[in-house]
């Protein structure tokens, strides 16, 4: 590879993925050149490989990056040098409209999910050797981060926000449902908030292991009558929150039966297929309970999510279950779409 050239991981058709060589973007003066270190492969990638999200293909996909600075624009700021190990928030926001104006920039208006980072291919494009971007979506990170694990701050971000939204607070019985990268990193940051915890999850392997998160009951809701459990548990009171993040919608009136009065009940991931839901509106009218979507992390939730890692009040390497060198890019998609893990990485420098 020359280089004025970079390869990039592209879906290239339904369950395929290729390594494609393109030439390097030029950096505007304002802009700042990222070698991107490691990719995690969200289920976000993942619909697109399996080909349940509809896109445009080539795309390259990746916002789970993290990587260090190659070189930085003439009008770039000093404080942002060559070497500078940084987390990459991805999406990026209009800045302008209402929502962005109010601090609530999870809601940018300017927001696609999609969007065309690399000219000519469609993506978000962290998957690649180099990602342009201005260093106003950069988090610089601590020398002693690992960057194998850093890429997984922007999920912790997502929890984050998640977290706020339920407004856990201290002595709180939170019920986790799902026992996946998300409901766990819920888990650690729920005890964090003083709650204790029950997770639910018919999956009895992962639901063993997640006892080592912090989990202070399991239910598998298959063997056990979850609201006859979660009642004993709760002296009959129910659960103060509700966190929900299966994507199946038959699920959650099951769940709604397990809340307390005033109970915080939050749509934690999106839904597929999107199909109604057969819920009973008087039972939230009357017990007053919060049904609360949440989506993207905001600047506050990313700046909070770099330092709990630089900080090492978290530890995510925990949450890294198998690490793929760059050429291996259809392995690593197949692997991750296999089931039965937390997060697969790629590792773009594993050869240097």
């Amino acid at each position: 590879m020359k280089n004025s050239e970079m390869r990039v991981g592209a879906v290239t058709a339904v369950k395929e993925a290729q390594i494609l060589t393109i030439p390097l973007p030029e950096i505007h003066d304002d802009e700042v050149l990222v070698r991107i270190h490691t990719c995690a492969l969200c289920t976000f990638e993942q619909r697109i490989f399996t080909g349940e999200k509809k896109v445009p293909l080539p795309n390259v996909g990746g916002h789970e990056v993290a990587g260090s600075i190659a070189k930085v624009g003439k009008s770039v700021d000093s404080k942002w040098k060559i070497g500078l190990k940084v987390a990459l928030r991805t999406f990026t926001r209009c800045n302008e409209c209402h929502y962005c104006h109010t601090g609530e920039d999870t809601m940018c208006n300017g927001f696609v999910d999609h969007h065309q980072q690399i000219p000519g291919i469609e993506g978000i494009g962290g998957l690649s050797d180099y990602f342009i971007c201005k260093p106003s979506i950069l988090f610089p990170l601590e020398e002693h981060v690992d960057l194998t694990n850093a890429c997984l701050i922007e999920p912790l971000s997502c929890v984050l926000h998640s977290i706020d939204s339920a407004k856990i607070d201290f002595g709180d019985t939170v019920v986790v449902v799902g026992s996946g990268i998300m409901g766990l990193l819920h888990v650690q940051l729920a005890k964090l908030r003083g709650a204790r915890v029950i997770m639910v999850d018919p999956n009895q392997i992962r639901l063993d292991k997640s006892l080592a998160f912090g989990v202070d009951y399991k239910i598998n809701p298959i063997n056990e009558d979850l609201i006859a459990k979660i009642k004993e548990i709760t002296d009959g009171g129910g659960a103060d929150v509700v966190i929900y993040t299966p994507p199946i919608t038959k699920l959650v009136s099951d769940y709604l039966k397990v809340c307390a009065k005033g109970a915080r009940f939050v749509l934690y991931g999106s839904f597929h297929p999107d199909e109604p839901a057969s819920i009973t509106l008087n039972q939230i009218h009357y017990n007053q309970i919060q049904l609360i979507g949440v989506v993207n992390p905001g600047t506050k939730d990313f700046e909070r999510a770099v330092r709990m890692v630089n900080y090492n009040l978290i530890d995510l390497s925990r949450y890294v279950d198998k690490i793929y060198p760059f050429e291996q890019v259809q392995d690593a998609y197949l692997s991750a779409t296999a089931g039965g893990k937390y997060r697969v990485v790629i590792s773009l420098v594993s050869n240097e």
